[in-house]
């Protein structure tokens, strides 16, 4: 749950405060599709990137590996999203988002964006080149 909140808290502000600013309803259910697609993306990178190396290693086929690994990494997914909606963790954030003052909830939705999203976008990117170069053979 530490890892949700630390990876997620600052961003989900982001889109808080952009809903705010377009004077526009907190979509709920957008923001968990958000924190599961994310999840799911990045765990799946790392899966690939460890059967792939895990297969050069031990020369045997990955793609026997690779349906389990999706299922497994599938219903991880899903009982966290599970656990966060009887938590209710958006709600709570929202709540947490209401009470604070404008100032804060400027410097939240910066810190949103530059110490959250561009990350992740460029760990994405990361993934997206060492899937590419393992299933290319080069590692």
């Amino acid at each position: 749950m530490q890892m949700v909140r630390w990876i997620f808290e600052k961003m989900l502000f982001f889109e808080f405060y952009g809903y705010e600013k377009n004077s526009r309803e907190i979509d709920v259910s957008r923001m968990y599709l958000m924190i599961w697609v994310i999840t799911f993306y990045h765990l799946i990178a790392i899966a690939i990137i460890i059967m792939r190396l895990c297969a050069i290693v031990l020369h045997i086929n990955a793609i026997g590996l690779s349906i389990p690994i999706l299922v497994i990494t599938f219903l991880t997914v899903t009982i966290q999203e599970i656990t966060l909606k009887k938590k209710k963790y958006i709600q709570t954030l929202i709540e947490a988002y209401r009470v604070m003052h404008q100032e804060e909830k400027k410097r939240l939705a910066r810190e949103g964006l530059y110490y959250r999203v561009l990350p992740i976008l460029g760990l994405t990117a990361f993934y997206i080149l060492l899937v590419v170069l393992a299933w290319l053979h080069i590692i």
